[in-house]
């Protein structure tokens, strides 16, 4: 199989992980990333072609934690406007993202989420 010349990639940002990782790795106590930014800085080092972006959160439920919940619930809303889509759930009700990644045909999957 030849390699194409343009790589396309569907960007799919886990946004727990993600802050949590950058929490650990940097000392951020706070989710203040803009994914478009991120996923459009990634993509353009690579010469990828960003086809899509896919934001993906666990949102506390309120009587949990009404911060956190009140803060994602917000994030997410600010997030969607910027051509990203949004998926959201509950902690405990949360689905495997495998068959939504299965769904989707690109030349590459760009896995944001850092170990």
């Amino acid at each position: 199989m030849m390699e194409p010349t343009r790589k396309r990639a569907i960007a799919f940002v886990d946004g727990q992980n993600l802050f949590h990782s950058a929490k650990d790795s940097f000392g951020y106590t706070f989710p203040n990333f803009d994914i478009r930014l991120l996923v459009d800085t990634i993509c353009a080092a690579q010469g990828w072609d960003i086809v899509e972006c896919r934001f993906y959160t666990g949102i506390p439920n309120p009587g949990d934690n009404a911060f956190w919940n009140s803060f994602w619930v917000k994030k997410t809303a600010q997030i969607g406007p910027c051509a990203i889509a949004i998926r959201s759930f509950d902690f405990r009700t949360a689905a495997p993202i495998a068959s939504l990644l299965a769904r989707k045909r690109a030349s590459m999957f760009v896995l944001l989420s850092i170990s």
